[in-house]
């Protein structure tokens, strides 16, 4: 009988490192990252509601003790006038663009007419 021979291969690693983990303090933002976060701590309270326990800082009047309806009036007749102003420019335009078109259709006529004299001297 034939006596069979087994090979076994076996392979070793020599990677014994321990895989690199993370440390297990916590890390402390640097101080550039300390400011970024308190700015935007102080913008986010800046942009808050305002509650119903918020005090007003400002007169009953508005930031200037101004009355709002009059401030609100001034604002409403400047946007007036602008509005005003853009129709002026509106109505301008469309006048100016039906000048145009009536240029334009002269020359088409003009043009045609000249081909037609070219085609009819040929």
């Amino acid at each position: 009988m034939c006596d069979a021979v087994e090979t076994v291969i076996v392979a070793e690693t020599t990677d014994h490192e321990q895989s690199r983990g993370r440390s297990a303090r916590n890390p402390t933002p640097s101080s550039k990252a300390q400011d970024n976060q308190q700015a935007d701590v102080e913008i986010i309270a800046a942009t808050k509601k305002p509650t119903k326990n918020t005090k007003r800082t400002t007169p009953a009047g508005g930031e200037d003790g101004l009355d709002t309806s009059r401030k609100s009036s001034k604002y409403g007749d400047a946007l007036l006038e602008i509005m005003q102003r853009l129709m002026e420019q509106v109505v301008e335009l469309k006048r100016e663009s039906k000048e145009q078109q009536a240029s334009i259709q002269e020359l088409q006529h003009q043009h045609q007419g000249s081909q037609q004299q070219s085609q009819a001297a040929v």
